[in-house]
């Protein structure tokens, strides 16, 4: 509960010539031609008021995003004047339309004030073209042309969504160390209402995860990525709700390039999912990104999770995100935090990472495959308890430390000290969000 703060990007939409797309449909206002920019902002309303919920904290953080892109266009505008206002014949002047783009990054429980926040913002924005289903065949669909309209002349488009160490399943059942339900109650109470959030006292976790509410806007982003530590080194986060893992779950999880994916599209540009981020990729080149893989996207409408009152909470939870179509990166931060010398009975504990294996063994698999029939050419996924299992074994115990070094947490000489060998990680993701910022296509 050391760093909730969720950093949003917003700016103008860009084509390829860094001019703004002038493009309008019938009916609508013309949007002005002019260079785009990109202004990072760190959230701040909600420091020091984590103990009051999900609900409460969310909406605080929607008010400052709508606040900031407000100002930020009022400015531009301003500053711009000549450029974002023209004359119309009969001497009135025109305000013109502007194209925004959000892109968010949230890190713990920011995460999840980051996911009902864009929930609150499709509840009180207009939503213009609404988004037709999925359909996982078709290779546009990442784009879905639709937006928001704030005050009726900004329309604001969801860019990339990206969490590291959220608990999007929330902590019941995912407690570093199992205790038996009274106690997860017992430790919900301590924490206030945030507590009874992600301990799953409340119905919020699981709406947010299997409702159409929240699912819709969450889907509404170009892009989806989650960051999450493995090997039991997250003490609040383990990776599994980090992730979104379950041990029940059959989900299919593709590792980087896989072939013949219906629902899996890699872009020519994005060469980062295909290669870890590229060779300038400063978390790969340490080996703290240990694997990189992708759930294909399902239409909402056959995700039938959300409807289904006997399936397990969990199962469904976990299921209902993954058909949003995610980019997973794993992160083993078990080299940069101080190691504990005890052996483990786990089968998986023979493999220094069991990841890697994992993906080793899947290579091997699909090679064979292919070389014994040459007609069947499409990639054998991973399932989510696969990855879950896998994720959670490691050959030593770790000072569950990596909470705060998978985000470099900075906060006085020490805190730096402590978590400095999780700057690879942050360089890698600010590269990897500006290359899928930049992807952008109005």
């Amino acid at each position: 509960r050391d760093n909730h703060d969720t950093v949003t990007k917003t700016g103008s939409t860009t084509n390829e010539n860094g001019n703004i797309d002038n493009e309008t449909e019938e009916g609508e206002q013309p949007t002005t031609k002019k260079k785009g920019s990109l202004v990072v902002h760190n959230i701040a309303c909600n420091e020091g008021k984590t103990d009051d919920g999900i609900v409460k904290g969310g909406e605080r953080l929607l008010e400052e995003m709508l606040d900031v892109i407000r100002s930020e266009v009022m400015l531009k505008q301003t500053t711009e004047q000549q450029q974002s206002r023209q004359t119309t014949e009969d001497g009135d002047k025109e305000d013109f339309a502007v194209d925004v783009t959000i892109s968010m990054v949230g890190n713990s429980l920011g995460g999840l004030y980051g996911r009902y926040a864009v929930a609150q913002l499709a509840q009180v924005l207009d939503h213009h073209h609404p988004i037709d289903p999925i359909d996982p065949n078709d290779a546009s669909a990442e784009s879905n042309g639709g937006y928001y309209s704030l005050d009726g002349r900004i329309r604001v488009h969801l860019n990339v969504f990206c969490s590291t160490a959220s608990p999007h399943l929330g902590c019941a059942g995912h407690t570093f160390f199992p205790i038996p339900r009274t106690a997860e109650i017992g430790v919900a109470k301590v924490i206030g209402e945030t507590g009874s959030d992600l301990f799953r006292l409340n119905d919020l976790l699981r709406a947010m995860a299997t409702s159409p509410r929240y699912l819709q806007p969450l889907a509404s982003f170009r892009k989806r990525i989650a960051y999450a530590n493995a090997y039991r080194t997250d003490f609040p986060v383990p990776g599994a709700t980090a992730a979104f893992l379950d041990k029940d779950s059959d989900y299919p999880h593709y590792f980087d390039g896989a072939e013949n994916v219906p629902g899996l599209t890699w872009d020519d540009d994005a060469t980062s999912d295909r290669e870890g981020i590229g060779k300038e990729c400063p978390a790969t080149e340490k080996g703290l990104i240990v694997a990189t893989l992708h759930t294909p996207r399902l239409p909402l409408y056959e995700n039938k999770h959300d409807s289904d009152k006997n399936a397990n909470d969990l199962t469904a939870m976990s299921s209902s995100l993954d058909s949003l179509g995610w980019k997973k990166v794993f992160v083993d931060i078990r080299n940069e935090i101080p190691t504990m010398a005890i052996s483990l009975p786990d089968p998986f504990s023979k493999y220094s990472c069991p990841i890697r294996e994992l993906k080793s063994d899947n290579s091997r698999y699909n090679n064979d495959k292919n070389n014994n029939n040459k007609n069947d050419n499409k990639s054998t996924p991973v399932s989510s308890r696969d990855l879950e299992r896998a994720i959670s074994s490691s050959v030593s115990y770790q000072l569950p430390l990596g909470h705060n070094a998978i985000c470099a947490f900075s906060r006085g000489r020490v805190s730096t000290s402590v978590n400095s060998g999780g700057r690879p990680v942050m360089d890698s993701l600010a590269i990897d969000l500006i290359r899928e910022i930049s992807l952008w296509n109005n």
